[in-house]
């Protein structure tokens, strides 16, 4: 059986384990770090993540996907769209937690998968 190839946007995997927990589970994943897609480039994985990408992807390569790039956000969307989500929610009192959803054409309103308050202390 041919090995999964994910392409992972942003964080490195000196930032995240999610990146060696994809690899125990036998699937070949490519760090992408913070630099600029090009849509030849993206057609060869079979899925793509975006964990602290800090670029916005264009909506020609978004359209040439199979499948739509699933992005986990720092924040309870559809509060704190953007960079620094957390700041974001404690400077305006609004609810914090967790999102992972499909990456579309605007900032963070694709269609949510999951997502979770969390309550800080």
């Amino acid at each position: 059986m041919k090995k999964k190839l994910c392409l992972f946007l942003g964080y490195s995997s000196k930032k995240t384990i999610l990146i060696n927990f994809l690899r125990r589970k036998k699937i070949k994943v490519y760090e992408h770090g913070n630099k600029k897609l090009n849509n030849i480039a993206v057609k060869k994985y079979d899925f793509i993540i975006s964990f602290g990408y800090k670029k916005i992807i264009s909506k020609k390569i978004i359209d040439c996907l199979k499948r739509p790039i699933i992005n986990l956000h720092i924040s309870y969307l559809p509060y704190n769209r953007g960079a620094s989500p957390n700041f974001w929610s404690f400077k305006n009192n609004t609810p914090k937690g967790i999102t992972i959803h499909e990456i579309n054409h605007g900032i963070d309103t694709g269609d949510i998968i999951f997502r979770k308050k969390i309550n800080f202390k």
